[in-house]
């Protein structure tokens, strides 16, 4: 319920540089940035202020900023660009962190679209006006003469608009739960990691950019050869999709937008031609200069800004805005110094010498791009196999958790298994059965098919059959019985969710580690051992009796096939996810001069003096492994290194 002192605010804002390149953080430290109208609400009464046109507001912007200082909660949505922008307007406003609360991050910690429009149809409320992005767009740049347009009747009915949002805010806002303690707590170390932003070579990251038209060049080649030159820029969306649906390719491509393109990427029967070419564009070329770019684009002074989102993903994991720092390619080990093979620092030197490299060489230097400030190190830690451990533990499986916990090599054991290898067979023996089977055991164990893992291997630069696909991982399901049995943990994490949506409300079906329980409202939760709560809405059982739920994706409430594998993928991701959440606190509180950059999905990014960061790095690693209340019987590890620059 809205506290009187609560103060609900939403901006409207113009500038010389773009939002969407620029970020949050970068568009607002910029001097040409500036408020053209705000609408709050503060001590039941509506305010609203218009720096361009005065008499247009009922009030100025110093009242809103004696009212913030005076309000016991500054409420907004994407508080990131709000509260960024008020500071930077005027830097004396004390706005402390413990007053800011971002309805887009409650709405996403609870599997919501995080746009405010999204969210008020989803909760059915009155959302923004549609005459509202014409309104924005019209004020927010310059016109081609470079001047703004200040026309008085655009922004009387600007500020009725943004009237109307914060009115949707409000309502959004009485519907939305609070963050609970533990994950308020990481939304504002989510805040303070982007606050002080990720250090980026620049001099690397602009040589790297100034390769994308050559690199653009080489997509289009790639596009052209693959589709007989029916296609030749990425930009032929319609071309794409008629040669994706024509011949024997039979791709069905409904459309190209982002999230189409994404579902139909999962699809294993997809066209091996057609999944290359909705790669292509999905990555936009797949240029790693593009990366480079985003990082220069939203830098201030030196460090990239806005590197993580928090609750990004439905398991709670960050995601990136502009370059994804989430998705970083691990490199390709063609520059790892092994062998006579050039070392990525080789190639970074001749990158700044003004050297030309090709792609995969621009892409194996991407993690390269963040550094350690002088007199500091990276520290990069990650728990190792996380996600096969919580898979393993969740099962039972003692028999392969003992082989980790003794430091042994799962991916060889798998393959000697099934494959027949000898006992002694090892990484350095037989190689290529090792990398099959990493594959295999981390996509097996999420119901990974034979022919989207053909598809996985084409990638790899591996070209299989189907009837070898089809043995390695129908070998792999046949050899691990307690995940893929009639009684095996998928088949339990199938059934509780099926047994969830026919029974009565309130009903406790468990399975594994997990439990999960439908509420009045005909959302299955899915109960973690952490204490965490996941959302599946509308869970249903359609004709075909194919299991589903509705959840946020691409900015829209989507549905979702639900299945024992996919159960088992969300929950160990889940885990992870607070695995790393709970050593980032116990390494704030007792590393005090450790500061963390970023997290991404097993692994911790953070920064210490250069004269103990091998010691401080080691005190990470002994946080991470530590275990928690809820993780009996499941062995931890965790491995990382200390750099002047990231590597892995």
């Amino acid at each position: 319920m809205l506290h009187p002192d609560d103060l609900l605010a939403d901006l409207e804002t113009r500038s010389r540089v773009n939002l969407k390149s620029a970020g949050a953080r970068r568009y607002a430290a910029d001097a040409s940035t500036g408020i053209t109208c705000a609408a709050w609400e503060f001590r039941g009464i509506e305010k609203t202020a218009c720096p361009v046109h005065p008499f247009l507001g009922t009030h100025t912007l110093a009242d809103l900023y004696a009212d913030a200082r005076l309000c016991r909660r500054f409420v907004a949505h994407h508080a990131n660009f709000d509260a960024n922008i008020l500071r930077a307007v005027n830097p004396f406003l004390d706005l402390p962190l413990s007053k800011i609360d971002c309805t887009m991050g409650r709405a996403q910690a609870i599997a919501l679209p995080g746009g405010l429009d999204e969210v008020c149809t989803t909760l059915g409320v009155r959302g923004k006006d549609p005459r509202g992005r014409a309104l924005v767009m019209a004020t927010c740049k310059p016109q081609k003469d470079g001047t703004f347009n200040e026309d008085v009747e655009t922004y009387r009915e600007l500020v009725a608009y943004c009237l109307q949002d914060k009115r949707a805010l409000k309502d959004v806002d009485a519907r939305l739960p609070p963050l609970s303690a533990a994950e308020r707590l990481i939304f504002e170390r989510t805040w303070r990691k982007n606050e002080t932003g990720l250090p980026i070579d620049i001099h690397l990251a602009t040589a790297i950019a100034l390769r994308r038209q050559e690199i653009e060049q080489e997509s289009t080649a790639k596009l052209m050869e693959l589709t007989n030159n029916t296609v030749t820029k990425l930009s032929q969306r319609q071309r794409i999709m008629e040669w994706a649906n024509s011949g024997n390719r039979a791709a069905g491509l409904e459309s190209t937008q982002k999230h189409i393109v994404a579902e139909k990427l999962t699809d294993e029967n997809l066209h091996p031609d057609v999944r290359i070419v909705l790669e292509l564009l999905q990555a936009e070329g797949g240029s790693a200069p593009l990366k480079a770019q985003a990082l220069l684009d939203r830098h201030v002074g030196g460090y990239y800004k806005d590197g993580t989102r928090y609750f990004g993903t439905r398991s709670g994991r960050g995601t990136s805005e502009g370059v994804n720092t989430f998705n970083i390619a691990r490199p390709s080990g063609r520059y790892d110094g092994k062998e006579g093979r050039p070392s990525i620092d080789t190639v970074i030197a001749g990158l700044k010498q003004g050297y030309k490299y090709d792609n995969v060489a621009l892409t194996d230097c991407l993690r390269g791009l963040i550094v350690a400030p002088e007199g500091w190190m990276v520290c990069d830690n990650d728990l190792s196999n996380a996600e096969l451990r919580i898979a393993l533990w969740m099962a039972g499986d003692q028999e392969r958790l003992s082989i980790l916990a003794a430091g042994g090599d799962l991916y060889m054991a798998n393959a000697i298994k099934i494959l027949k290898l000898p006992p002694d067979a090892n990484k350095g023996t037989h190689p290529k059965q090792r990398q099959t089977f990493k594959s295999v055991t981390l996509g097996g164990n999420y119901s990974l098919g034979p022919k989207t893992y053909m598809a996985h291997q084409r990638r790899e630069g591996r070209r299989i059959e189907i009837e070898e696909a089809t043995t390695d991982i129908y070998g792999y399901r046949e050899a691990n019985p307690l995940l893929f049995s009639r009684n095996g943990l998928l088949q339990s994490l199938d059934d509780a969710f099926r047994y969830s949506i026919y029974e009565q409300p309130g009903r406790i079906f468990p399975a594994g580690k997990v439990a999960f329980q439908k509420d009045a409202h005909g959302t299955v939760w899915m109960m973690l051992p952490s204490g965490r709560a996941v959302p599946h809405y509308s869970a249903h059982i359609d004709g075909t009796g194919e299991m589903a739920f509705f959840r946020a994706k691409f900015g829209a409430m989507l549905r979702q096939k639900a299945f024992g594998g996919a159960l088992l993928e969300i929950s160990c991701q889940c885990m992870t996810r607070d695995l790393v959440t709970e050593a980032e606190a116990d390494i704030e509180r007792e590393l005090p001069d450790v500061y963390l950059g970023l997290d991404v999905y097993d692994s911790i990014l953070a920064w210490a003096p250069a004269s103990v960061a091998k010691e401080r790095s080691a005190q990470m690693r002994a946080i991470m492994k530590r275990p928690r209340p809820w993780t009996t019987g499941l062995p931890l590890d965790c491995d990382g290194y200390e750099s002047s620059r990231m590597r892995k």
